[in-house]
């Protein structure tokens, strides 16, 4: 293939480096891709090759999303600006020193080399992602669309991990109306939503405590008094957190 004799001229030259590598990897996961999610173009998500390698060096948000030109308000990313992290991928390479954002709305991780913004295709080779404060994981989600592969946060390790899907929604454009002006759509930022992960279970959503406790099924007496002693709330993360670190030291 093109892409192979490409690597083995790279290896030949001696230029074979850890940047490098992520490059071709970032590269050779959004051409390989089947499914990018950038929002609805042309009603599917099936991007072919040329749409992925525009998608690469695009700084415009509207066109990102779908291809308007409407002004949109507000912003997908959970930072504007891109910041140091670290890539690890599942075989254990780490890659330091990344410039990178997540963009909330379209589920993605960003890279920047050289003024150009890449998007991490391939979720599956990931095993974690350092950015901030935020450790990002990848694990399968149930979407309106089907089953995906996508970016959540660790909130909290062990044998039973305590796991958060940010969450966005991009509104419609509001018509103008009778002494009002009409309103551009508009990035929201909606609740974000906790799941649990027991092993290597599917993740599940915590709706409410007391069926976090009975999901979670060992030392139900310890957790029937816990959450009552330390008011844990469903909606509250560090609270969450405090709650499945407890069990995990049981």
């Amino acid at each position: 293939m093109f892409y192979n004799k490409i690597i083995q001229n790279v290896l030949s030259k001696k230029l074979f480096n850890q940047r490098l590598v992520l490059v071709i990897f970032l590269f050779m996961s959004c051409i390989f891709s089947t499914v990018a999610q950038v929002g609805p173009v042309n009603n599917t998500n099936m991007m072919t090759n040329s749409a992925i390698l525009d998608m690469m060096d695009r700084t415009n948000v509207n066109r990102v999303i779908d291809g308007s030109q409407d002004p949109i308000d507000g912003s997908p990313y959970l930072k504007d600006d891109f910041e140091t992290g670290e890539i690890t991928l599942v075989d254990s390479t780490v890659f330091p020193d990344i410039l990178l954002r997540y963009n909330i709305y379209n589920d993605q991780i960003e890279f920047q080399d050289e003024g150009k913004n890449y998007v991490i295709g391939t979720k599956i080779l990931v095993k974690n992602i350092t950015l901030g404060e935020d450790i990002f994981v990848v694990d399968l989600l149930e979407t309106v669309n089907g089953e995906r592969q996508g970016f959540l946060t660790l909130l909290a390790d062990g044998e039973v991990k305590l796991l958060c899907k940010y969450n966005m929604e991009l509104t419609d454009r509001v018509p103008s109306k009778a002494l009002q002006d009409p309103q551009p759509r508009k990035f929201v930022r909606k609740q974000d939503i906790y799941f649990v992960k027991v092993g290597l279970q599917r993740i599940n959503e915590i709706g409410s405590v007391k069926k976090l406790i009975i999901y979670l099924e060992n030392h139900q007496d310890e957790l029937k008094t816990f959450p009552k002693k330390e008011k844990i709330s469903s909606n509250n993360p560090e609270e969450l957190a405090k709650l499945i670190t407890y069990f995990n030291s049981l």
